[in-house]
């Protein structure tokens, strides 16, 4: 988590932890659990995600699509600059 997340705050950091340390991952490298932990964390807590299915009635694909490029910014945001060039 710290080497690819290393800007991502700590009380998001320890939950995004607990929940990969929680979960049976097959055939998951534990790169891609977190990679895929972070994702649903990030669209869940951080975005609209939720409420624009719940109060506006969108899908979970279009709901994850009006949320895609706040989730890909929060990503580049918790990454060190060096894996971003």
């Amino acid at each position: 988590m710290q080497k690819h997340f290393p800007n991502c705050p700590p009380s998001h950091r320890d939950e995004i932890v607990r929940r990969v340390t929680e979960r049976t991952w097959q055939n998951a490298t534990i790169g891609r659990a977190v990679g895929i932990t972070v994702t649903n964390y990030v669209r869940h807590r951080l975005t609209d995600y939720e409420r624009l299915m719940k109060l506006h009635g969108l899908t979970r694909e279009e709901a994850r699509i009006a949320e895609a490029g706040t989730v890909a910014d929060i990503w580049r945001s918790w990454q060190s600059p060096s894996l971003l060039d």
